[in-house]
């Protein structure tokens, strides 16, 4: 008798193991995402009322394998287990209150309350809660976004793992018509200076001299050396991590079209001028003629 019960206990613990996984597989850290998927949140909600069902059972049959009494409500087997020093204290509360969750989502007393689901979900997976997760050699927010991210940091303090390149850092900008590269040691001192007319080229020189080692560090330069080379083509203001301003070349293209038609008229009026002074002094000549 005792090895079937120690049988069906390692089968239910596999089958909270396996709900466990797809529970994972299916869940989002992100809310916005998981209240507007009903796929998402159905699933969701049924995977954790079904572990939820898979560890009550659990626990009965532990209570069962080691002759324990056997409550008449379900919430009291873990105060049971408890009692008996199997769970801790704080297990046991969690559990209880797991399994007022469950029957809140199968009776659905009322409106389903998602955010608190959600956050439960994630509590149980040890999972963040949060929409965004970055992984960057560098980030940045443009200044139209500045007081909406400002707002979002106040309501949500970030936690942040930043992770330097140990070759230290790139600062790139534009000088002379040409893109200027400064390697600094990680402590700020230049180590370096580079520069040339192409993206392409910056890059090379860059591997050759073995500059970066961080691989995101490595695609943020890329980016940034990118972005430098068209606002140098373009007649563009350039500065690291800030956003181009491309209404600037359509003011350099109207300032080029407005001095090239200046340009035109003068020739016109020049060659105008020019025929109007010979039409002047053939007539002076025939008057002499005459």
């Amino acid at each position: 008798m005792k090895e079937e019960f120690k049988k069906r206990i390692d089968e239910k613990i596999k089958e909270i193991e396996k709900y466990l996984e797809e529970l994972y597989q299916h869940f989002t850290s992100s809310y916005e995402e998981y209240t507007n998927d009903s796929f998402t949140k159905a699933a969701c909600e049924r995977y954790f009322e079904k572990i939820i069902v898979a560890i009550i059972d659990l626990a009965f049959l532990f209570s069962r394998y080691k002759e324990l009494e056997s409550p008449k409500e379900e919430e009291q087997i873990f105060l049971v287990l408890e009692n008996k020093k199997i769970i801790n204290s704080e297990l046991s509360k969690r559990l209880k209150e797991a399994k007022g969750m469950r029957n809140f989502i199968v009776h659905e007393y009322g409106e389903i309350d998602d955010e608190l689901v959600f956050n439960s979900i994630a509590e149980e997976l040890s999972l963040p809660v949060g929409s965004l997760t970055t992984i960057s050699g560098s980030a940045h927010i443009y200044e139209r976004n500045w007081k909406l991210a400002q707002d979002l940091l106040t309501k949500y303090p970030p936690v942040v793992e930043r992770l330097n390149d140990p070759r230290g850092n790139i600062v790139i900008y534009l000088q002379e018509g040409l893109i200027m590269i400064e390697h600094q040691s990680p402590e700020g001192k230049v180590v370096e200076m580079m520069h040339g007319k192409t993206a392409a080229e910056l890059y090379v020189e860059l591997a050759k001299k073995q500059k970066v080692s961080d691989i995101y560090h490595a695609f943020y330069i890329g980016k940034e050396l990118d972005r430098a080379e068209l606002a140098l083509k373009k007649g563009l203001t350039y500065s690291q991590e800030r956003e181009l301003n491309f209404s600037e070349s359509i003011k350099n293209d109207n300032k080029d079209t407005t001095l090239s038609e200046n340009r035109n008229n003068k020739e016109k009026k020049g060659s105008k001028d020019n025929k109007e002074k010979k039409g002047i002094d053939s007539l002076k000549k025939k008057n002499k003629k005459k």
